[in-house]
């Protein structure tokens, strides 16, 4: 995964200067039931951006989790710790800690996209009309809230949404894009934002299996100064994806993920 992060940064006292910052992980994980185990690695980064600094810390962290707490293993302190299992936070940043594949494959963290259009329909009706991301035919649904509030200041939301339905009606791109916080501007900005691109899985009929995602998200505090560019950015690549094969038990067991024997738990639930 490679995430950057563009903004104007507040690096030395009274010194603001508009930067972009990159950091790259690895993720492995592996499925079966209601198991997940995942496994992150984060490397020495290249000194990227202007004052040098990691928005990652290097390390290795290897964990099960489960649909009500985790068992994470920090491989360089040697620590071990169960926990609730984290949902990965809205912005993009929060899977370099903990990992749910179904985030991927949705525009975002909390809703999937069923609920979230069911959530806007309570307050709009769509427009629904035909329309291509390059050669993919698409279903788009356009979602348009607009409030006047006083001094004649329109306060306007766009949801937008691409599906496919030759590829099972598979999401292609979402945005949402809004003036709030532009201090009366009637240009709309983009603050969120998902693009995928997909594979056909041959082996099983009508699956087609995420090959790469963009993130963005431009929800981050700007120190009272944002540009159009500004925000964050997660690119994801996949590469040797499997399905349907035998995952043996001992890789969600302590053992399976290196634990030593004798290691302390500290649990955090209780």
């Amino acid at each position: 995964m490679a995430f950057e992060k563009k903004r104007l940064w507040k690096w030395k006292p009274n010194n603001k200067q508009r930067g972009v910052k990159k950091t790259v992980w690895s993720t492995r994980w592996y499925a079966k039931g209601d198991k997940l185990r995942y496994d992150i690695t984060t490397p020495p980064q290249k000194e990227t951006g202007f004052d040098k600094k990691s928005l990652v810390k290097p390390g290795s962290i290897r964990a099960v989790a489960y649909p009500d707490k985790r068992v994470c293993y920090n491989v360089g302190s040697g620590e071990v710790v169960i926990d609730k299992h984290l949902r990965p936070a809205g912005n993009p940043y929060g899977l370099s800690r903990c990992f749910d594949i179904k985030r991927l494959y949705q525009t975002n963290a909390k809703f999937d996209l069923p609920s979230l259009l069911s959530r806007w329909k309570k307050t709009v009706q769509p427009e629904i009309k035909e329309d291509y991301i390059g050669q993919i035919r698409c279903v788009k649904i356009v979602f348009d809230w607009e409030k006047i509030e006083s001094e004649g200041k329109n306060r306007k939301r766009r949801f937008e949404v691409w599906v496919a339905p030759e590829l099972s009606y598979s999401l292609i791109k979402t945005q949402f894009l809004t003036n709030t916080g532009m201090m009366g501007s009637p240009e709309l900005r983009l603050v969120e934002g998902y693009e995928a691109a997909y594979e056909k899985l041959e082996k099983y009929e009508n699956i087609w299996l995420l090959k790469e995602v963009v993130i963005l998200y431009n929800r981050i505090p700007n120190f009272g100064s944002w540009a159009l560019s500004d925000g964050e950015k997660l690119t994801v690549k996949f590469s040797d994806v499997k399905i349907g094969i035998d995952t043996p038990d001992e890789i969600f067991t302590l053992e399976g993920l290196g634990v030593p024997k004798d290691t302390k738990l500290l649990d955090k639930i209780k």
